[in-house]
């Protein structure tokens, strides 16, 4: 079993993360066909696995387990104290009720029952500055002991008793914004063998969004984990994200004292485009770039808050008219990289929709074929744009699947289902489940089982 899941997350590496990096100018990348690209990314992989070991996160982990095992998970002081004083603030801020609300849902099996769903509301404002102070967890009492501060941090002692630290502080001016609520379920009435009525408190969150905040993690003085988050939501108004209207970015770097740095960057949001790019590097050494675009058109104006609400049906109703096209990318270690396209997203939603209704062959192939022409997933070396291989779906009778694809999409109205293929310039294709399969990726798979049983020993 682990051997299966070895290969899959090898496939989704190497061909389902198809996506970019900056390409050179030039063709004369030798195309090295199906034998080839077998070698070169698991030589790839191996390269990869080699640099990011799971071992190099074993001091954090370690720590992780022994705080929640001792200071956590199960601790009365946690649960009571720590637990308690912030549910306490959350009441306080909801206030009293503001209104009272009732949705009704019908469904029909032979009779018709009914659904009343009842709530009431509250409404409040959560900011940083509403949790405040310093949590220290004294070993002799086995206790969490608050007191005054202007900032939030919790202080504990790590294995061999040295302090740490973990402290989050804000700064810069503060956006507010209903992004979510909370339903609290309180009891359920049974007036008839046909409805239900089912009774919430709905806890309507309002959030301060500062435009910075750090979050550090420290241990005997020693700073082990810094992260730094910057938001902007400038064009909120109203205190409500509209999807149609509002914009908002973020750009996050976390840097870790083992050498590994992340790095989120142009992650942005407007009715009209959708980006983020992402970083991993070590030791200053760039392992894995990618980035993700999105041009958008039509979409509707409407609360994020109010999507929540809405079913299936609604939803597709609503963005009936929205569309938008996308360019995808990830480069690792400037050896391996994958640019992708998909230049009608709703095409490619309805077709998708569509094949779980198909019955006969013909219908359920034509569809799969529209869906092929919508998108592009190539496969790239070194930087070059010489394409190694590229990926397509392909329909299959069920009736001919082995078992290792019973876990993959399929349809109940349909004995037809499709499945990703690798195809090469030479005009051969492989299933991508039987192209990466345990014979030819055993280095790959048994290296990455040796990580997954370091990482089991750890925690």
């Amino acid at each position: 079993m682990k051997k299966f899941y070895s290969v899959t997350a090898l496939a989704l590496l190497c061909v389902g993360c198809m996506v970019l990096t900056s390409c050179k100018d030039k063709d004369d990348e030798k195309v090295l066909g199906p034998a080839g690209t077998k070698s070169y990314l698991e030589e790839v992989a191996l390269e990869m696995a080699g640099k990011v070991d799971v071992k190099d996160f074993e001091h954090y982990v370690k720590l992780v387990k022994h705080v929640n095992d001792n200071y956590v998970d199960g601790n009365a002081s946690w649960d009571n104290d720590v637990e308690g004083w912030a549910e306490n603030i959350m009441d306080n801020l909801m206030g009293s009720i503001v209104k009272t609300s009732m949705k009704t849902e019908k469904q029909t099996y032979y009779y018709t029952y009914t659904y009343n769903y009842y709530y009431n509301h509250y409404q409040g404002t959560i900011l940083a500055s509403n949790f405040k102070g310093h949590w220290t967890y004294n070993t002799s009492r086995k206790k969490w002991q608050h007191t005054s501060a202007d900032d939030i941090q919790f202080i504990f002692p790590n294995q061999s008793g040295e302090e740490c630290v973990l402290k989050a502080v804000v700064s810069g001016s503060v956006k507010k914004a209903y992004l979510f609520y909370v339903d609290d379920y309180k009891r359920m009435s049974h007036p008839s063998n046909y409805v239900w009525n089912e009774y919430y408190d709905r806890k309507e969150c309002t959030i301060g969004v500062p435009e910075q905040i750090v979050i550090t993690l420290t241990e005997g003085g020693r700073t082990l984990i810094t992260q730094t988050v910057k938001i902007n939501l400038d064009d909120i108004t109203d205190e409500t994200f509209d999807i149609g209207k509002s914009k908002f970015s973020f750009t996050s770097n976390t840097v870790c004292d083992n050498g590994y740095v992340m790095d989120v960057k142009n992650a942005a949001y407007t009715a009209k485009s959708a980006t983020v790019e992402f970083t991993l590097t070590k030791n200053g050494e760039r392992l894995v770039h990618s980035t993700i675009s999105n041009d958008l058109k039509n979409v509707p104006q409407k609360q994020l808050t109010d999507l929540y609400d809405m079913n299936g049906s609604e939803i597709d109703d609503l963005f009936a008219d929205a569309n938008g096209t996308s360019a995808f990318s990830v480069d690792v270690l400037g050896k391996v990289q994958v640019k992708g396209t998909c230049g009608d997203a709703h095409k490619l939603a309805d077709c998708l929709d569509e094949l779980e209704d198909a019955e006969d062959e013909a219908t359920y192939k034509k569809l799969v074929n529209d869906a092929n022409t919508t998108f592009e997933a190539n496969l790239y070396y070194n930087g070059t744009s010489t394409r190694q291989a590229y990926v397509r779906l392909e329909a299959f009778d069920e009736d001919e699947w082995d078992d290792d694809y019973y876990d993959s999409r399929s349809y109940f109205y349909s004995s037809w289902s499709y499945r990703p293929i690798i195809c090469f310039p030479d005009g051969t294709s492989y299933s991508c489940a039987n192209y990466f399969n345990e014979d030819d990726f055993t280095k790959i798979i048994d290296e990455y089982n040796r990580q997954e049983d370091a990482a089991e020993d750890m925690w």
